[in-house]
């Protein structure tokens, strides 16, 4: 049995299951696919088929909580230092895509590292069984919409489909849609618990990585980009132009045409607020895309006057921002 991997009862997760502390404590668990097979197959070993998987799902949702409080990557965005210079890749990346209504999408992990590890461990799967990889992405996600998210996987290469394909949705939705793939990752998943566990779990530090828990800096925006959809925190007009500035200098967001602007519940007083929010807009405009205003309060709305008849406003949903955005691109898609 690999060292790293003996069980220490005073590291595990606090949720009720006998989860290693190694599997949550060391991130290169994250992109080793023979590690992270072996770590699978020991579980499965030590705490049964459906423990082992909830452990794992656990562990994910950890791992992508935290680096989404601490950075974005190429794929999703990127987390920009003053300079406008990438600061951090998270360490499973997917793509997202539009599903239907409301917030349902769905994703790919091309890598399919997971799938890869699980079949070189325990050989060729009866069932979707990415779930770290699950877990990971629900975490990431729902630190970054503010929402309880889950994550089923769909179509799974350790299967040998062609690659790893998954679902998201909202926790409460999954509920009313019977699926014993989605019932098992629910069980899972406690939302606040897990969230308690983000900063008290042991995380060593990556070089030239920010720690996770003393969070982003406050004039420092987190930019994310899914393929046409791009996600900027509104941190005032000169950070918020600075970070559009990927639509025509990185080729990740090349493909971008409608922005989200995520204004967070702030009051944009009429003087200064509204005038400052309009020149991002025009910004905007001259990449050539859309906008969608998410978080509006009932203040600023009144404020923006004229602006709100141009654009897309969403009281404070991020979420439905996101998935509206979708919406939109995909129109746009069929109508050019």
């Amino acid at each position: 049995m690999d060292a790293a991997l003996s069980p220490d009862p005073a590291e595990r997760i606090p949720l009720g299951l006998e989860a290693d502390a190694a599997l949550r404590a060391d991130p290169r668990l994250l992109d080793q696919p023979e590690r992270l097979g072996r770590v699978h197959a020991h579980l499965r070993e030590a705490l049964g088929e459906t423990d082992a998987r909830a452990a794992l799902v656990q562990a994910g949702f950890l791992h992508g909580m935290r680096d989404a409080r601490a950075a974005s990557d190429a794929t999703l965005g990127e987390r920009l230092d003053r300079a406008g210079r990438r600061v951090h890749a998270p360490r499973i990346a997917f793509d997202l895509n539009p599903s239907g209504a409301h917030l349902d999408l769905s994703g790919v992990w091309h890598a399919k590292m997971e799938a890869a590890g699980l079949v070189a461990a325990l050989g060729v799967r009866g069932a979707p069984a990415c779930s770290v990889s699950c877990g990971y992405t629900a975490g990431w996600l729902s630190e970054l919409m503010g929402e309880d998210l889950a994550v089923v996987e769909t179509e799974c290469a350790a299967t040998g489909a062609p690659t790893c394909r998954f679902r998201v949705r909202r926790a409460r939705d999954w509920l009313f849609r019977p699926d014993p793939a989605a019932a098992a990752i629910l069980a899972a998943l406690d939302f606040a618990a897990l969230g308690e566990a983000v900063c008290a779990a042991p995380h060593p530090p990556t070089p030239g990585v920010p720690e996770a828990c003393d969070g982003p800096e406050p004039d420092v925006p987190a930019v994310h980009v899914w393929g046409p959809v791009m996600v900027v925190p509104y941190a005032g007009p000169d950070e918020s132009i600075l970070a559009l500035d990927l639509i025509t200098r990185d080729e990740s967001a090349r493909d971008v045409s409608v922005v989200v602007i995520d204004l967070g519940g702030a009051f944009l007083d009429p003087g200064i607020g509204a005038p400052a929010l309009e020149r991002v807009l025009c910004a905007v405009e001259q990449r050539g895309a859309d906008a969608v205003l998410a978080g509006l309060s009932a203040a600023s709305r009144r404020s923006i006057g004229p602006l709100g008849a141009r654009h897309v406003l969403l009281d404070g949903d991020l979420g439905e921002a996101i998935a509206t955005a979708f919406r939109i691109a995909d129109a746009q898609q069929r109508v050019y």
